[in-house]
């Protein structure tokens, strides 16, 4: 997999089917309908708060998107001059899977975010998934510091 910088222009033109199958993946049946605000994305953007990567297979010629890291690199504002990489969503289309795609975008994920200054990294892994058994696996590297529960209401 060669991974790259990407942008939100080339994840709203290239990005739909990979959203469509992590939402299922981790919503399973009832999943809502991933909707991007792709306004609000060019704006995180523009103030250069998005970092976004982007896992290609490459073949002959031709170049598929086949896994994607979305961040937002923010000023923590409990503490004062530390920036911080919220990763929002991390994911490798499963025919990747098994390759050490995942373990390769996380790392890409960490360089670029220490290359913009960032102090801390805090990954969403969804309960019981890969990602999750991943960071796990990498103690030397993550703790965990807190569980976050939804409710839609």
């Amino acid at each position: 997999m060669d991974i790259r910088p990407s942008t939100v222009a080339e994840m709203q033109r290239l990005g739909a089917t990979l959203f469509d199958a992590n939402q299922r993946e981790v919503d399973g049946p009832g999943a809502w309908p991933v909707e991007p605000d792709w306004d609000r994305y060019f704006a995180i953007e523009q103030c250069g708060q998005a970092m976004l990567l982007a896992g290609w297979h490459v073949d002959v010629g031709v170049d598929t998107l086949v896994a994607y890291s979305v961040n937002f690199i923010v000023a923590h504002p409990h503490h004062r001059g530390k920036l911080m990489c919220h990763n929002d969503v991390l994911y490798v289309a499963p025919d990747q899977r098994g390759e050490n795609g995942a373990a390769l975008l996380m790392d890409a994920t960490n360089a670029a975010a220490l290359e913009r200054g960032c102090m801390r990294i805090l990954w969403h892994a969804p309960t019981g998934s890969r990602l999750e058994r991943i960071l796990e696996r990498r103690v030397n590297h993550y703790r965990r510091i807190e569980t976050t529960y939804a409710r839609d209401v």
